[in-house]
């Protein structure tokens, strides 16, 4: 049982980690954008450039994510995707 509550907690702290990583991530780019946009930069952010930068991030993820998702697909059709590469099969 005590193994099983230290993986809990580990998931949890490596949760929050990451959760705390993506926040980072988007107070940077929320900075560029704001920057771009010649708008004056303090902390705290305004809630305005948080959300523009939630928003933008959104777009960009999606935008990689379905460029991944083409080049496996082409590289299924081609035969070159290994059998246990993991992913699925279209």
């Amino acid at each position: 049982m005590a193994e099983n509550e230290f993986l809990l907690r580990r998931e949890f702290v490596d949760q929050v980690i990451q959760a705390r990583l993506f926040s980072a991530q988007i107070a940077e780019l929320a900075v560029a954008l704001a920057v771009q946009a010649g708008e004056s930069v303090t902390r705290p952010l305004s809630a305005q450039q948080i959300a523009r930068a939630v928003q933008v991030n959104g777009v960009e993820t999606r935008l990689a994510v379905d460029a991944l998702i083409a080049r496996l697909q082409a590289l299924y059709r081609e035969g070159q995707l290994p059998e246990d590469a993991g992913v699925p099969r279209w």
